[in-house]
């Protein structure tokens, strides 16, 4: 992954790769720059990472 600053002058997209999971990846293109998981499909609480951390 790169960081997404390093991308900031592209297009960026949220897709969500199984429809039934709470999951989601930024892509830039066609590289994957950032995912999105949601612990709990009630609650709020999310883990976000890309190459600047978690």
């Amino acid at each position: 992954m790169q960081k997404i600053a390093m991308r900031s002058n592209q297009v960026l997209e949220w897709r969500q790769p199984h429809m039934l999971k709470m999951e989601y990846e930024l892509y830039a293109g066609d590289e994957l720059v950032a995912t999105l998981r949601f612990r709990s499909s009630f609650g709020t609480l999310v883990i976000a990472q890309s190459a600047d951390g978690c």
